[in-house]
């Protein structure tokens, strides 16, 4: 599979968020654009991660660095108004992080993920750098 720096249907998207956004920066007073353009990261983000995270949703690994690839072109679209948009599409930027961890990585992960009694389990999340997502969460991705 050859990987694109983000999927037809993504840029597509992208371009009408672009759009929308530029249009919200342009006609809202800045208080009011910021509040628009929050929600519209959360809508977006809410948006993504439920894709990503349905039980029948099975990425490979070129599907999960395409994945990834395409979250950071949606990111990149919200920087006109953010210098860490990760922060605000933090489940989507989560959701691509844990599916591209290395190999080994993520069988460690899993396996402290599946054993209740496991030391560090609390810590297991965080040590990857998955910050939001509760253990419940990023088994679902």
């Amino acid at each position: 599979l050859h990987l694109l720096e983000r999927s037809p249907e993504i840029v597509e998207a992208c371009a009408a968020l672009r759009e929308h956004l530029l249009c919200i920066r342009s006609h809202l007073p800045p208080c009011l654009a910021a509040r628009a353009w929050r929600a519209v990261a959360s809508a977006v983000d809410v948006t993504l991660f439920a894709a990503v995270s349905r039980p029948e949703c099975k990425l490979s690994l070129s599907g999960a660095q395409q994945l990834q690839r395409d979250v950071q072109g949606v990111l990149r679209e919200f920087s006109l108004f953010t210098g860490r948009p990760e922060g605000f599409l933090k489940r989507s930027y989560e959701a691509a992080r844990l599916l591209t961890l290395p190999a080994p990585e993520l069988r460690s992960l899993v396996a402290v993920m599946d054993d209740p009694s496991a030391l560090g389990r609390d810590e297991a999340l965080p040590k990857a750098g998955v910050h939001l997502l509760t253990l419940e969460k990023a088994r679902t991705v």
